[in-house]
């Protein structure tokens, strides 16, 4: 760190040179080029100039070579053949010197590379101001050697059968296009990318790093805690998965908790509950209109010309549960069941499961997730009812994820994570349809220096609401609970909920008539 500290004096002197005698402005300059690569270079990385497609600004990028297969031995044929480049992104200080901690930013999905998470790091200008932020494509995403799958391409719903056996198929045929490629999914888990960013860490030979992470991330971030608390000196945790929790499984009941939520609070509404009739029951109304794959007409968002699809309950209702992950969007989801259970109008569900998925394919690598959820989700296990018709969708994870291989557990692997140490920063939106703030209490409860704030009106991860990077500033910035931001602390705590949509547009009275009668 000294080179570096060195280097920020060196470029300011450097901008003055113009200012001195002829002679002396030459030794500047021979010295600050030195002193400029020097800051191109950090710990045994060397950075250079790269864009990314989600930011304006240009970043700096390097490679590190890391295991494919951690606890492989180390001979010259499995160094040959057992190599994944990571691509590393910083987002330097905007100080002449940077503060020895950078702030280490871990994506969720999983399967979210670096690309999908930067626009969230521009809002944080306060930790930018002292520190590097550092971020990198996990191992399978962006440019970190990706995995892909054709069978998972996104080929829009709206042009073909809604089926989530359909899904499952594909999800089971992934695995034989990885394999023909000679792709472990193994090699992509969880403890593979706890060991990449300790890589990174001594790569950059800095001793401590900040933390935040999202959603998945928070499982990767958790289990680094777990093996290197030592080096971390601030755990920030958005949206907590637990190491008892399961992705794939665990999700349905939450899901079925929110959108249960949503229905009774347009049946508690009075303008929604006119303009929708009985809205507690629209599911029921919804799997009486399809016991059974049927064939609906839709207007395709894109071209505004009627479209024949294939849909059945199941598919009908996983396509809506992801409007859960944004309140503003939950609001929507009576008035899009209602239309389609008793309007015969299924163009709006279709319109926002076309959004969803395109957004989802762009950020979530989807070889990546099931690649790593099918090996750690999927564990022996009673699983309770989850209501509200979402038993289906989770036995479709069950059979998805039936042929893909599974890790070996570590005796640690699932267990809280207990430290006394290191301050961890908790938040959590109370709608949020997966990670929802039981999630957080739990993992909380073994850890010393906590504090957990409980986002009200906000869904699936916090740290974009209003004045949230502002408070992870300030705790990253003191390093301390105790100095949080505390007029934001108030601000997410007492939030308002979201209305529910009550405005009925109507439609088509010609694709009305048509479902109608099929």
């Amino acid at each position: 760190m000294k080179s570096r500290q060195k280097t920020g004096g060196i470029i300011k002197t450097c901008k003055r040179g113009a200012n001195v005698t002829r002679l002396f402005g030459v030794v500047l300059c021979v010295i600050s080029l030195a002193g400029c690569a020097d800051r191109d270079r950090a710990g045994s990385l060397q950075f250079t100039p790269c864009r990314m497609t989600t930011l304006a600004t240009e970043v700096s990028c390097a490679t590190l070579n890391v295991p494919k297969k951690r606890g492989a031995e180390s001979t010259p044929d499995t160094l040959k053949n057992n190599t994944i480049s990571l691509r590393v992104i910083r987002l330097p200080a905007n100080a002449p010197v940077a503060e020895p901690d950078p702030f280490f930013v871990i994506p969720g999905g999983p399967g979210q590379s670096a690309e999908a998470i930067a626009p969230l790091m521009v809002a944080m200008t306060e930790i930018r101001k002292k520190r590097d932020i550092i971020m990198i494509d996990p191992r399978g995403t962006g440019a970190s050697a990706p995995i892909s799958c054709p069978s998972l391409a996104n080929d829009h719903a709206s042009n073909r059968s809604l089926n989530i056996l359909e899904t499952a198929a594909r999800v089971t045929h992934c695995l034989e296009e990885l394999r023909a490629d000679h792709i472990d999914p193994l090699d992509y888990g969880t403890l593979s990318s706890v060991e990449d960013i300790e890589d990174t860490r001594r790569a950059l030979n800095v001793e401590k790093i900040n933390i935040w992470a999202g959603s998945y991330g928070t499982r990767v971030a958790l289990e680094y805690l777990r093996r290197y608390a030592q080096n971390t000196r601030t755990l920030t945790l958005d949206s907590v998965v637990s190491p008892s929790s399961t992705i794939l499984l665990d999700g349905w009941q939450s899901r079925a908790t929110q959108l249960r939520f949503w229905l009774e609070a347009c049946e508690a509404d009075p303008t929604c509950n006119k303009a929708i009739d009985d809205p507690s029951r629209v599911l029921s109304r919804l799997l009486k209109r399809l016991p059974r794959e049927r064939t609906v007409t839709v207007v395709d968002p894109k071209t505004g010309k009627p479209q024949i699809i294939a849909i059945d309950f199941e598919s009908a209702l996983a396509a809506v549960l992801p409007l859960l992950y944004l309140p503003d969007y939950a609001a929507l989801t009576p008035y899009i069941l209602s239309r389609a259970a008793d309007y015969h109008d299924f163009s709006p569900l279709i319109t926002a499961a076309n959004a969803f998925s395109s957004s989802l394919e762009k950020d979530v690598n989807p070889a990546l997730y099931y690649a790593v959820t099918c090996a750690e989700d999927i564990r022996p296990r009673a699983l309770p009812s989850t209501t509200l018709f979402t038993d289906a969708l989770r036995r479709q994870s069950f059979f998805a994820c039936s042929s893909w291989p599974k890790m070996r557990a570590t005796e640690t692997w699932g267990l809280p994570v207990t430290n006394t140490q290191t301050p961890v920063l908790i938040l959590t939106g109370d709608l949020d349809p997966v990670t929802p703030p039981d999630l957080a209490r739990e993992v909380g409860k073994t850890l010393t220096q906590k504090k957990i704030i409980v986002a009200r009106g906000t869904g699936h991860i916090v740290s974009t609401q209003s004045c949230a990077p502002a408070l992870i500033a300030s705790f990253v910035n003191s390093g301390s609970l105790s100095r949080l931001l505390g007029s934001c602390v108030t601000h997410l705590e007492e939030g308002s909920l979201p209305d529910v949509w009550s405005n009925n547009l109507g439609a088509s009275t010609a694709i009305q008539e048509e479902n109608k009668h099929d």
